[in-house]
This record gives C-alpha cells, structure tokens and sequence, in this order.
C-alpha cells in the first residue's frame, strides 16, 4: 500500500505506475496514483504548452526584429550594415541611382558588383535586375545603347 500524494489516499501498489528499481532491486513507485498522475499531467502539459508558445513567440519578437534580420542579411550577403544602407538611401534621397524614381526603403535594392563584391548603389528593382540581365557587361549595355538608337 501507498499514499498518493495528490489525493491522499491509500491505495494498493497497483494503483501507481512504476519509476525505477534501486541498486538493491527494490521496485520504486511514482508518487501520485495513476488517475491522479493523469490529471496533473494533462493540466501540467496543457500550462507547459501554452508558457512554451509564450516564450517561443518572445523570443522571435525579440531575435528576428525586422531591423535585425535586414542588419543580418546585409551583412551576409553584402559585408555592410544596416547603418551604412540607411546613410546610402538617405545620400541618395530615397532614389534608384540609374532612373531617379523615388523608392521606399524596404524595396530599394543593393546594387553590387559580382566579381568583386563591392557594393555600388542602391536600385529600383527594374534597374538592378536590367543591370544583372546585361551581367553587369559595359559592353552589352553599348551595345544596347547603339541598339536603341539605331531603332529610333
């Protein structure tokens, strides 16, 4: 017989599930009875689960802030921060460098060269992905001036 800690009641052994047998072989019981322990551990998981989701959402909020990511990806991708974009877009009025429309700053574009990784400008989505089409070739880019002007 045991008391179980939860109701306080005593019951047979077969009413506790088993936790462990000692060195000497002796059989160890858990100390709440099987209905009980079913109960608290619903109620246990069910508060776990919800602190969890707590926690978790925090924690995005506070590791995947928008300034933070856009800090982490131009640093990966371009070796600048988000300091340096921020005084590139403000030197260029918040305008693509080729075509001198007014582009917000979530949708500017940082051009950069990709043989050397050097960062150039900062681009409308049009312009940045002309310039990639042409693979950054001047002479491409003559040639589709002559182009241009022959058609005229």
């Amino acid at each position: 017989m045991k008391t179980c800690k939860q109701c306080n009641i005593k019951k047979p052994l077969e009413d506790f599930h088993k936790s462990h047998l000692t060195a000497a072989g002796t059989q160890v019981y858990k100390a709440r009875c099987k209905p009980c322990a079913k109960e608290y551990e619903a109620s246990y998981y069910q508060n776990k689960d919800q602190e969890w989701k707590k926690d978790r959402r925090k924690k995005n909020q506070e590791t995947f802030d928008k300034r933070w990511h856009k800090n982490y990806r131009l640093k990966t991708k371009y070796n600048i921060s988000i300091d340096i974009f921020e005084e590139m877009y403000d030197k260029q009025s918040g305008m693509c460098s080729i075509c001198s429309t007014a582009v917000p700053a979530d949708e500017i574009r940082v051009d950069h060269c990709h043989n050397t990784g050097k960062v150039r400008a900062l681009l409308c989505h049009n312009c940045n992905t002309g310039l990639g089409h042409f693979k950054d070739s001047e002479e491409l880019l003559e040639r589709a001036q002559k182009y241009l002007e022959m058609k005229r």
